[in-house]
Order: C-alpha cells, then structure tokens, then sequence
C-alpha cells in the first residue's frame, strides 16, 4: 500500500530542502545513498555512517605521525582514549616537535575540530596541556556525532617562522 499523498509531498520537500541547502549525501549500512540524510533515516532504522572507505579519512594507529605542508611541524597522536577515536568525549595524547625532529615543549598550540560535510565543529573546546619534552595531553575531544572529523592542530606565525598546521581526518562510524 503507498503512503498518503501528504507523507510522500513531505518526504519530496525535505529531500529538496537539503538538496538546496548543499546538504551532502548520505550512506547508510544498506548502502543506499540520498538527498537527505533525515530521508534516508527515516527510510532506514538502522542506518548507520559508513565513512571507512573515504579518501580523506586516516586510519587510526598510535603514533599517527602528520607534518605540516611546509615541513616545520610534526605531530604524532600517540594515543587515543577510546581508541581509535569514537562517537563521544576523546581523550589525545600527542608528541609535537618542529621540523628537524626536535621536542617542541609548550608551544601555542591549538586545536580544532570541524566536520567538513556538515560545515560545523564541536561545542565543546579541548584543552591541551604540555607534559614536557614535546608531550601534550588534549582533552575533552568532543566528537558529538558520527560522520568525517577534520582535527587541525595549528601554530601561530611569530618572527622567526610562518604560520603552521597539521590536520588528522577521522572517521568516527554510528
């Protein structure tokens, strides 16, 4: 039997809405892919994000090691509690030294966490905090939802040095 006319005009309309609104698609555990990931839940109970396969996505072992485009920077995740990072409160520890390998003890670092596909971050601002001899724990690492995480650990520009950054691109599956 095909829904009511009304529930098929709004399924239409949403799935236009998020189309317009440069919604990305969505892929379920079925592998299905839609306009709208709230059409495509609604269609599917148990859909979950699958982004494993995603190009951009790292995969996650300790002592992930990443280095800034320029070379100057290096940070390596050398853990993650849970591990590999997962769909709440993250706990990192890092070890962050400059180009010629050297430890980088409390340097200005920052952090920022941004899902690409959906154009938001976290709400919650971790707190990195040096340990010496280039350690640093950070913490709370809030990863609110499942979907691409794009992690960027930054350094200001100073007198001496440009501007730097590593990014870690997680998948974190639901």
């Amino acid at each position: 039997m095909a829904p009511p006319p009304h529930q098929t005009s709004l399924r239409f309309l949403v799935a236009v809405a998020a189309s317009l609104a440069g919604a990305p698609a969505c892929t379920t555990s079925s592998g299905s892919s839609g306009a709208s990931g709230a059409v495509a839940d609604a269609q599917a109970s148990d859909a979950t994000v699958t982004c494993q396969k995603d190009a951009r996505v790292d995969t996650y072992v300790a002592n992930l090691a990443k280095a800034s485009t320029s070379g100057g920077l290096k940070v390596t995740l050398v853990a993650s509690e849970p591990a590999p990072p997962s769909v709440g409160t993250n706990a990192w520890t890092l070890r962050v030294t400059d180009g010629a390998g050297a430890p980088m003890s409390n340097a200005p670092l920052s952090i920022a966490s941004f899902m690409p596909d959906h154009g938001h971050g976290s709400s919650v601002k971790a707190v990195i905090t040096p340990k010496g001899d280039g350690s640093y724990s950070v913490t709370p690492v809030y990863l609110f939802m499942p979907g691409v995480w794009r992690v960027t650990f930054a350094l200001p520009a100073t007198d001496a040095a440009p501007a730097e950054e590593v990014q870690f691109f997680f998948c974190i599956a639901g």
